[in-house]
């Protein structure tokens, strides 16, 4: 019995030492297995944070086990920005999140890169939370947690689109960033211009007609105890030639007559100040009419086919089939409908800013003053009426007083629609 014993205690010794060493191996293994945190980078307010605490989760020994490592970061000092919409800017996470607090309390905040809009000037703690997911079963994955404290003295940013523009071209005039209730005002020589209030703050256009001379043009805005003066740069278009011809009949009617254009005349100046406080809008614009070809362009130098007289055109020219229903480019407000002799059916629609489109020649007006009306919603139907010989729309667009290449609204080339 003896021998017996000592052969299982022997035994038992020999176990031990293999659990032991393979306990040791394994535990080497998982000691060894370094993990691999994938590279987040993260940015706001155009400064690079730094020093995230990062809790990273790595699969050792053929993801029968994790292993978690954390690092322990630090409150980065980002000192004094100046802007109250800072963009956060986060690379190489799945989920995103960040939150600012100001007094201990939490007032803004965006899932995943973005703008936080920051309501007040002081000091405020950021927190910025980065996710990153296993991209396969029990795979690596972690969290990123970036801190910072900043000081915010902002001052209200304004700004110009386009800063170079070409004549028949909407400038957009932004200020955003306004933490005292202010409302801003305009003044530049370039349009009549009115802001409207906007998710950021405010915004103005600015109408560049075809005869606006090349060169800078100032425009300042003022806002609470902030004044500045942007220029907007203005450059020469190219526009077209066109002949037109008219009978004398048509020169020697009622629709060719001085108190006709004089009639025009009234009618458009009592609406060219309208300005409702609201951008009614949102994109692109559409023709009024689908089927329109446009025959003559905004802008052209028109020349009478039988005096040799040049004048030039304020919209374009949508030649169309008669009865044609046609529609509003835009939403907006129907702030004129009605008959004119030189226009024959006319409707002006306000689209919010001062911004309106003008549609002439129409044989029927179907809508009424104070109608809102959506794009697309039907206005009018085409047809041969005012001064003119053919049937064909024109389709105009003014900020104010200010005409202005309605092809750009609609093809979304103009900074107005983007």
């Amino acid at each position: 019995m003896g021998r017996i014993a000592k052969f299982f205690v022997w035994v038992l010794m020999v176990l031990l030492f293999l659990c032991a060493v393979l306990g040791g191996a394994l535990y080497l293994m998982y000691r060894m297995a370094a993990p691999e945190p994938s590279q987040v980078t993260a940015s706001f307010a155009g400064a690079e944070l730094k020093s995230p605490s990062v809790t990273w989760t790595t699969p050792v020994l053929g993801d029968l086990f994790e292993r978690t490592d954390e690092t322990q970061g630090g409150v980065m000092q980002l000192g004094t920005i100046g802007t109250a919409v800072p963009e956060l800017a986060v690379t190489g996470a799945d989920v995103v999140s960040a939150e600012a607090f100001l007094d201990g309390q939490s007032v803004a905040s965006v899932s995943g890169s973005g703008v936080l809009t920051l309501p007040a000037n002081g000091t405020y703690t950021l927190r910025v939370t980065a996710q990153v997911t296993p991209k396969r079963a029990n795979g690596p994955h972690g969290t990123y947690v970036f801190e910072a404290e900043f000081t915010l003295k902002a001052v209200p940013q304004i700004t110009v689109e386009p800063a170079s523009a070409l004549q028949g071209d909407v400038v957009v005039v932004r200020v955003e960033g306004i933490l005292d209730g202010s409302v801003p005002t305009i003044e530049t020589e370039l349009s009549p211009a009115y802001f409207v209030p906007t998710d950021t703050g405010y915004e103005a256009l600015l109408g560049v007609h075809y005869n606006k001379s090349g060169g800078e043009w100032p425009v300042t805005v003022t806002c609470g105890d902030t004044t500045g003066t942007l220029a907007v740069t203005v450059s020469g278009a190219s526009f077209e030639k066109v002949t037109e011809t008219l009978s004398d009949a048509m020169k020697q009617s009622a629709a060719g007559s001085a108190a006709a254009l004089k009639a025009f005349n009234d009618a458009m100046y009592g609406v060219y100040g309208i300005h409702d406080g609201e951008l009614y809008f949102d994109g692109q614009w559409k023709w009024p009419v689908a089927t329109g070809v446009a025959t003559v362009p905004y802008g052209a130098f028109v020349t009478d086919g039988a005096t040799g007289e040049e004048s030039r055109h304020t919209g374009i020219d949508l030649s169309v089939s008669i009865n044609t229903p046609v529609t509003a480019p835009a939403a907006g407000r129907v702030v004129y409908a009605g008959w004119l002799d030189r226009t024959g059916g006319t409707v002006v629609i306000e689209h919010g800013a001062g911004i309106k489109s003008y549609l002439f020649h129409l044989a029927e007006v179907t809508c009424s003053v104070n109608d809102m009306v959506a794009q697309g919603t039907q206005v009018g139907v085409s047809g041969i009426a005012g001064y003119t010989e053919k049937p064909h729309v024109h389709f105009e667009v003014r900020v104010g007083n200010q005409s202005v290449d309605p092809a750009k609204l609609v093809n979304g080339s103009s900074a107005a629609v983007k």
